[in-house]
């Protein structure tokens, strides 16, 4: 199965305020991410980052290192296409219909707050990414999930078996021949 959309969308704000800090509860921000954020961390190709369901390490469905996990920084965000193998992940047809959008994994380097017609938001300059999750209730509404191939309703090929053409030529010279 094939899958591709946006892990983060820049300058979208988070549909809720969170504490971005769990020992500080009480803090509670929307979030944006600045465009460009996750830039230095992309420069490094060989870093692992992996695509994870809701953030759960043991749910790895593919990596940036093995090449099933293709990241790219474009003006609109963190756009992903994923390979999934469908025999190795069958549950993943199973939790598809529910997914929403994305959610990501990631340290921040450098953020700012300030707070806009009352609001508080922080502003996330810099991030250093480790994973992007699948999610049925991202902390980011705008990001997105769909899947572009899934092999149980891909149409049959088109092609002829490489040794199809050999059996029907000998089947032709055969009759040619009244055999």
């Amino acid at each position: 199965m094939m899958l591709e959309g946006y892990a983060a969308v820049f300058g979208a704000l988070t549909s809720e305020p969170f504490s971005p800090w769990k020992k500080f509860d009480f803090l509670q921000y929307r979030a944006r991410l600045a465009p460009g954020c996750f830039t230095s961390c992309m420069r490094y190709e060989d870093r692992e980052i992996k695509a994870l369901y809701s953030h759960q390490d043991s749910e790895i469905y593919a990596r940036r290192t093995d090449g099933t996990l293709r990241l790219d920084v474009d003006h609109r965000g963190l756009h992903f296409t994923m390979e999934v193998n469908d025999i190795a992940h069958p549950r993943l047809s199973e939790i598809a219909p529910r997914i929403r959008g994305m959610s990501c994994g990631f340290n921040v380097l450098s953020a700012r707050t300030e707070v806009v017609r009352g609001e508080k938001i922080w502003t996330i300059f810099e991030a250093w990414l480790h994973e992007l999750s699948l999610a049925e209730n991202p902390r980011w509404p705008q990001t997105s999930c769909r899947i572009i191939r899934d092999p149980l309703s891909a149409p049959a090929p088109s092609y002829i078996p490489r040794g199809a053409i050999g059996i029907q030529q000998k089947r032709l010279e055969l009759e040619e021949m009244n055999l």
